[in-house]
């Protein structure tokens, strides 16, 4: 085997190429949500889109909030669980 070692190289992107393509891919994702999305005029609910648009509403409140049901266990009550002992071995042949 008088290969050169640089055969059996795996190449590996840079570190910079895959943040450059991140950011681009996510660019798209970045533009502002609350920005007023155009509406195609000749849609059938427009008109309905726009008068919507133009009414005014109520804010919620934190009064509004639901209180919290009292047939569920308290938040506190809930605590992680291990699994583990479902993927050890059931036979003393494994």
């Amino acid at each position: 085997m008088n290969a050169p070692h640089r055969l059996f190289v795996i190449a590996r992107p840079s570190g910079r190429i895959v943040g450059t393509l991140a950011v681009l891919a996510l660019a798209g994702c970045a533009s502002n949500p609350l920005a007023t999305a155009p509406v195609n005029p000749a849609s059938p609910v427009a008109a309905e889109v726009a008068r919507i648009g133009q009414t005014p509403g109520e804010f919620p409140t934190f009064e509004k909030i639901p209180a919290f049901p009292k047939d569920q266990r308290p938040l506190t009550a809930w605590a992680p669980v291990s699994y583990t002992h479902l993927t050890l071995p059931t036979t003393p042949y494994v």
